[in-house]
């Protein structure tokens, strides 16, 4: 899920998500560069959690983009 507005700065969703898409890609080919490519878009979207405000619906991560972020965090972790 790539997340997008005018207001606000999405940019390292757009980053995890084009590593995530390298990494599918590099899967069956060269295992240990899509590790690599999952690992560090895992790591932009961690980050992204840490910034996390669920009580402020104006905010950048606000509880929409937290369960956005956890779901796509859940989907490489499993």
């Amino acid at each position: 899920m790539v997340l997008s507005d005018k207001k606000m700065d999405y940019s390292e969703y757009i980053k995890a998500y084009e590593l995530v898409f390298e990494g599918a890609m590099l899967y069956y080919v060269d295992n240990e560069n899509a590790k690599v490519a999952i690992k560090k878009a895992l790591d932009l979207r961690e980050g992204v959690l840490k910034e996390s405000d669920l009580t402020n619906k104006k905010a950048r991560v606000n509880d929409k983009v937290t369960r956005a972020a956890r779901y796509n965090c859940a989907l490489f972790y499993c």
